[in-house]
């Protein structure tokens, strides 16, 4: 699975609206539950 093919979609959604703070805060609260998902299976 590749993290990147995932994310770009949300960047071009939010791309109009550059938030950055916002951005960083979705994408470390993705990596974290996407480590999570990774440790249950």
């Amino acid at each position: 699975m590749n993290i990147s093919s995932i994310i770009s979609p949300y960047f071009y959604i939010r791309s109009d609206r550059d938030l950055q703070g916002d951005v960083e805060l979705k994408i470390t609260g993705f990596l974290i539950g996407f480590c999570i998902v990774q440790l249950k299976q």
